[in-house]
């Protein structure tokens, strides 16, 4: 019942294969997380592999079809092969800086017209300016669960395959199987717990829960064993 998912013909310990999965989409590298479980870095690489494949299928077949009232840009930057490779973007907002703190802000018009943004803006329910500051804070929170993303680390990809394999694990694991705090939901009755703690008095909440994707909170199981409705089983 393992075809067309991540544990198909898998020779190896299952819990295992799944730790592995978490350190990489908590943010370690390859070489940090086969010293963590302690496999070798091949292995880790070949499970990166394994695992990109339903988390691919996870976020095409769920993420689409959302209702987006406001929408920030931002680039990511990162190195894949080498280090004196660059990219250049198109920018809505500019910093400049002295020192390290910002001195100025500078914002021009990429898309649209001056009053059609205006217009928009007076409407939006969380912007009154053009601003990078929401899609900057998901871009960090991006970088800490993919070291490719990070701007100063030698854990960078050497090709642009496997870049595109730690990006689909992140942004699943991500969305489907990390609670976060602000999205939490206070529960009408608080829950007992095991043992003499204290009553869970919220409910944990993912992304994709939030947007009313899943009901629950994803095992990381659940993740690897997903597969597509019509996929034949054996």
């Amino acid at each position: 019942m393992t075809y067309g998912t991540a544990y198909f013909d898998l020779e190896a310990d299952p819990a295992l294969f799944e730790l592995t999965v978490r350190a990489l989409a908590e943010g370690n590298s390859i070489q940090g997380t086969a010293r963590i479980v302690q496999i070798d870095k091949d292995t880790v690489c070949a499970w990166l592999n394994r695992a990109a494949h339903p988390c691919r299928r996870v976020m095409l077949s769920h993420w689409r079809d959302l209702p987006v009232t406001e929408c920030q840009l931002d680039e990511w930057w990162s190195f894949v092969h080498t280090k004196e490779q660059n990219l250049t973007a198109a920018r809505q907002v500019v910093k400049r800086r002295e020192k390290g703190r910002v001195v100025e802000v500078t914002r021009k018009i990429v898309w649209g017209s001056a009053d059609e943004i205006q217009a928009r803006l007076a409407v939006s329910p969380t912007s009154t300016t053009i601003n990078t500051s929401f899609v900057e804070r998901d871009n960090l929170a991006w970088r800490e669960h993919n070291r490719r993303l990070t701007r100063k680390t030698t854990a960078f990809s050497k090709e642009l395959p496997w870049m595109e394999k730690q990006l689909w694990l992140s942004l699943a694991y991500y969305h489907f199987c990390l609670p976060h705090l602000s999205l939490r939901e206070e529960l009408p009755t608080p829950e007992p717990t095991r043992g003499h703690g204290s009553p869970r008095r919220w409910r944990p909440v993912t992304p994709a829960m939030a947007v009313g994707m899943t009901d629950h909170v994803w095992t990381t199981a659940e993740l690897l064993g997903y597969r597509m409705s019509g996929d034949s089983v054996n």
